[in-house]
């Protein structure tokens, strides 16, 4: 039976559970993390597939179907986030103007993000590849700006979206 059922049953909660079951702050922190990473990689599972249904399937313009696939994924991100990793945050403000600080939050990361994406794009066009018809080049330039961008995004989510 997991900690927090267990607790549940004896009439408490989770601001009420014994010390030796609550983790310490840096470890929290860490976990959150973690967690948030796990969230992108899923995430960016969305802005992937999303990218290259739109460009391949649908034929759009490629830079502007990763507009598409950002702001799909960036919505998906704020719905597991406020689920799975920031649930403890009060819900203070209407959702409305949570999503709206988490669009953004994210708008610095999401801009180096797509930066790191297009200068890879254009760096491999500078070298002869052509990264539209090559789905691998196109999904490492997605994972190299994911990579870039997620640090900036969890401590602006953590500190102006799902703040206490």
């Amino acid at each position: 039976m997991p900690v927090t059922q267990l607790l549940s049953t004896c009439g408490m909660n989770h601001g009420d559970r014994p010390a030796m079951f609550r983790l310490p702050q840096a470890l929290r922190a860490e976990a959150s993390f973690f967690r948030f990473l796990g969230i992108g990689a899923s995430v960016a599972m969305i802005d992937m597939g999303l990218l290259l249904l739109l460009h391949s399937l649908a034929g759009m313009h490629l830079y502007a179907a990763r507009v598409f696939s950002f702001t799909a994924a960036i919505g998906a991100s704020y719905l597991l986030n406020r689920r799975y990793n920031f649930r403890h945050c009060p819900r203070c403000r209407h959702t409305v103007h949570d999503v709206a600080r988490f669009y953004g939050a994210h708008a610095l990361g999401n801009a180096i993000n797509y930066a790191v994406f297009v200068g890879l794009l254009e760096g491999f066009r500078e070298i002869g590849l052509q990264p539209a018809g090559h789905a691998g080049l196109l999904l490492l330039a997605i994972w190299l700006g994911g990579v870039v961008g997620v640090s900036a995004n969890f401590m602006l989510s953590r500190q102006l979206v799902f703040d206490r």
